[in-house]
């Protein structure tokens, strides 16, 4: 069922960009750029108020 969800969700985003290529490598810039940016507010609204793990002095 994942592999199929993976497949269908890879065609919808594969029709997308499509419609964004000038036959340039912006989009697929923009793309990583907007991922990497929505990774990083996810991370950051998860993890907020998170203390690292307690553990042992390296010394």
């Amino acid at each position: 069922m994942m592999g199929t969800l993976q497949f269908l969700m890879g065609a919808v985003v594969i029709a997308l960009v499509g419609l964004f290529v000038d036959g340039s490598a912006r989009p697929m810039v923009d793309g990583i750029a907007g991922r990497a940016l929505i990774a990083l507010l996810i991370s950051w609204a998860t993890l907020k108020g998170m203390k690292p793990h307690g553990g042992r002095s390296p010394h």
